[in-house]
């Protein structure tokens, strides 16, 4: 009699007995679920829909685009899970403060801020705004452009602008033919 009330209160049959509730339990909400599964596959495609929508429509390389709508279509649950978890561009806090220190540093106008030109040129307004749009590259202001026919005389310009220049200088040229 002692070893049946110390089998019955003991940790492997207790664990066994929970584990076999909980098997129950699943697998009567799976049962009961059973009579809804119409409206719930309505529901999880209508929520893969909206997913896949935000996914086509997002600003990224068309590759990552199929690959994520590859793994909604496979894995509709853990696909949305894993587009929520890894899919989305984040910024780490150190990153985002060095970047807005630099906005305020240079004078980047951004493309939903104030507008990019006074309203007198909408050409280049447009310009402005495809540049943003296409390459992510903000509108600098307080820039300088020239052209150099001969490297000469770009060498002299950019060793005289190297030594005045305080912590770094942005330089880009192209060879024209």
């Amino acid at each position: 009699m002692k070893k049946i009330v110390k089998f019955l209160t003991g940790r492997f049959f207790i664990r066994g007995l929970i584990l076999l509730l909980q098997l129950l339990v699943i697998f009567a909400i799976g049962w009961w679920l059973n009579s809804y599964s119409f409206y719930i596959n309505i529901a999880f495609m209508l929520v893969s829909a909206v997913f896949a929508f935000v996914i086509i429509n997002d600003d990224t390389n068309p590759m990552f685009k199929v690959s994520w709508l590859l793994l909604m279509l496979a894995f509709p649950i853990a696909g949305w899970f894993f587009y929520i978890m890894f899919g989305r561009k984040r910024y780490s806090k150190r990153l985002q403060k060095r970047y807005n220190e630099m906005v305020s540093a240079f004078g980047i106008k951004d493309a939903n801020g104030p507008p990019f030109t006074d309203g007198s040129d909408p050409t280049a307004e447009r310009l402005f705004r495809y540049i943003y749009n296409t390459s992510h590259t903000p509108v600098y202001t307080n820039t300088d452009c020239r052209f150099f026919p001969c490297g000469e005389d770009f060498f002299d310009v950019y060793i005289s602008e190297l030594k005045k220049a305080d912590r770094f200088i942005f330089i880009e040229y192209f060879i024209i033919n």
